[in-house]
């Protein structure tokens, strides 16, 4: 099948880092598979297939396809109205959660197949466009998030990846993990803080840390193999990576219950859970997992045992057979 990918850009992040995977995959099924990008969309991710160039995603920047496979929700409208090709939603976030533009809302009403990427998620799009859609269950760079080796140090301090609230993304939380960190400081003063981010920006934190600006896969992994814990806030998230990252390389999680996480986080078996925007219970978590080095090892190892079912071989499969199923019904055979 011809399958174009609209995105805007292909910078780094969780989604952009999906929808490469994602086209990488298909294109190993023998597909024949383009991203459609403006110009001026900047492209961070190694990608492997061609990438078509256009001004702006308009409708007549559509090439004729089997699968326009949108995302994002804006995405969504020039590849309908283009009429080149059967249009596929593959949602990686409930966007009206974020984004106040009330067609976010209105793109889930088109008569058009979806995909999510979690139970949670599926079930949010379903309240509001009464038809469920079917889930392709995500995957991690297996090879690369491992856990450290016998010889390791011992792991220490806490490890949080960090994203800038005045650029959109306030509902990660990252108020939420500052307040978090006052009992915890007080009473792990010199606790080492660890802060990962995808783009330089300015980190508010009133206590001594260290800041890696966009690390690669390898140097991630490295972070998370150190780490005594990693902590995730965000309020909501179709899927959540970063916690199965960590647990993958055997690091104790502390996140918040954000909704697609449930697809693989068990409260107190791989990980502590606690309510999105309870800094108090978040800090409690972080205590007890900082004070119990039998808890922390036990929820590491679950956690490698957990990630093991998450590969991309998998999604790849999943999203080959849906695609594929979607095409044969659009044509009627």
């Amino acid at each position: 099948m011809k399958i174009t990918i609209p995105a805007f850009n292909l910078e780094l992040g969780g989604g952009t880092r999906t929808l490469v995977r994602v086209a990488e995959g298909l294109a190993a099924y023998g597909h024949d598979v383009a991203f459609l990008i403006p110009e001026r969309g900047g492209i961070q991710w190694k990608v492997t297939v061609p990438v078509i160039s256009v001004p702006w995603i308009v409708p007549d920047a559509f090439p004729k396809s089997d699968i326009i496979l949108t995302n994002f929700w804006s995405t969504v409208p020039p590849a309908w109205e283009s009429g080149a090709g059967q249009v596929v939603r593959f949602s990686l976030g409930y966007e009206p959660l974020w984004v106040k533009d009330p067609r976010a809302k209105e793109t889930y009403l088109l008569p058009i197949p979806t995909l999510a990427i979690s139970q949670w998620l599926a079930s949010r799009i379903e309240a509001v466009a009464g038809r469920r859609p079917q889930v392709i269950h995500l995957g991690i760079e297996q090879e690369t998030f491992v856990p450290p080796p016998p010889d390791a140090p011992p792991r220490s301090g806490i490890l949080y990846i960090w994203r800038d609230k005045t650029l959109g993304y306030g509902f990660k939380g990252t108020d939420d993990f500052v307040q978090a960190l006052g009992p915890v400081m007080q009473r792990y003063p010199g606790l080492p803080l660890t802060i990962v981010t995808p783009v330089a920006c300015r980190v508010h934190l009133p206590y001594p840390h260290r800041v890696v600006v966009a690390p690669t896969d390898a140097e991630l992994a490295e972070l998370y193999q150190q780490a005594a814990v990693f902590v995730s806030t965000s309020w909501f998230e179709g899927f959540s990576m970063p916690p199965l990252e960590a647990m993958s390389c055997g690091a104790a999680v502390v996140a918040t219950n954000c909704g697609g996480i449930g697809e693989y986080a068990r409260h107190q078996v791989n990980c502590l859970l606690v309510p999105p925007r309870t800094p108090m219970a978040l800090a409690q978590a972080i205590l007890t997992v900082l004070g119990d080095p039998a808890l922390r090892q036990r929820l590491g190892a679950a956690g490698v045992a957990t990630a093991r079912d998450w590969s991309w071989q998998r999604t790849w499969k999943e999203m080959h057979e849906a695609l594929t199923a979607i095409h044969e019904a659009s044509r009627g055979t």
